[in-house]
């Protein structure tokens, strides 16, 4: 398991990486796509 020091040069990587996809921070969600789809439905 990482160390809580290495989390925020890996949050970096993960957004160079989205970054490079197409992907900005305001596409990101903090809920779930099965959530979002039970939302939708209704349910």
């Amino acid at each position: 398991m990482a160390e809580a020091d290495d989390v925020p040069a890996a949050l970096d990587s993960l957004r160079a990486v989205f970054a490079d996809l197409g992907i900005d921070e305001h596409d990101a969600v903090e809920e779930s796509y099965t959530d979002m789809v039970a939302y939708k439905r209704g349910v």
